[in-house]
């Protein structure tokens, strides 16, 4: 690959990052240090709107996990919660213990610790 083409491969890369983080596509241009105008034809060349389009898809699934993730420590409190509540019918704190210890039993067979 050729020294400009390289640069350009590059350029593209943070033109797309610039698209991920800005508000608009003058702002992205800017900040990629390239004309609008360019900014705006690459987004009409296919392969460049496919990167952008599965850089997009990657920052959604990373926030998707990411809320998840957080959201996965709030029901683990909430499971423990109800297992030690002795307000709570002890076969519900016993369901409670059987899927935490399901679900360690799992993580061990799979290798996480």
């Amino acid at each position: 690959m050729s020294k400009q083409k390289s640069t350009e491969v590059q350029t593209r890369q943070v033109a797309i990052v610039a698209l991920l983080t800005n508000r608009n596509v003058p702002e992205a241009a800017r900040a990629s240090g390239i004309r609008t105008q360019t900014l705006y034809r690459w987004m009409k060349d296919p392969e460049f709107d496919a990167a952008y389009r599965a850089a997009r898809v990657a920052v959604a699934a990373q926030e998707a996990f990411s809320t998840l993730r957080q959201g996965s420590r709030a029901a683990a409190a909430t499971i423990v919660g109800i297992m030690l509540d002795s307000g709570v019918a002890a076969s519900t704190r016993l369901s409670a213990a059987e899927f935490i210890l399901g679900i360690a039993k799992d993580a061990s067979e799979n290798g996480a610790r």
